[in-house]
């Protein structure tokens, strides 16, 4: 499975994957999504994907090592990091965003704002 328009997503809440899902869907992207970091991570090691959307909390592991490891899979993934965490304003957890090149998107967000930069990264590629 892989396209141009391949877009994983991981974070531990069913609701929040079911929305980007479909929102994305409709956007004409394929979609993948995954609960945990260990099977985003299988997910990451079958598909390449352009995109990856991440919480940076998830119930199994650190979302930013699983964000690390996307890149090591394929260094020309794009990521968007997301969290209900104050994760912006810790500045360690900051210096880890943006060494990753990340973009950070603090929950709760707007749907809206999560597609438009979606299309932003997904356009830049």
């Amino acid at each position: 499975m892989t396209s141009s328009k391949q877009i994983i997503i991981i974070d531990d809440e069913t609701d929040m994957c079911w929305v980007l899902d479909r929102l994305l869907r409709h956007r004409g992207y394929e979609v993948a999504t995954a609960t945990t970091g260990d099977s985003g991570l299988m997910l990451l090691q079958r598909i390449s994907a352009q995109l990856a959307i991440i919480d940076c909390k998830l119930p199994d592991t650190d979302g930013l090592d699983v964000a690390a490891e996307a890149v090591k899979l394929h260094p020309d993934i794009s990521l968007i990091l997301i969290s209900g965490f104050p994760f912006a304003e810790e500045s360690e957890l900051r210096k880890r965003v943006l060494s990753l090149n990340a973009y950070f998107l603090a929950k709760p967000f707007e749907v809206a704002d999560l597609g438009a930069l979606v299309e932003q990264v997904m356009g830049a590629k």
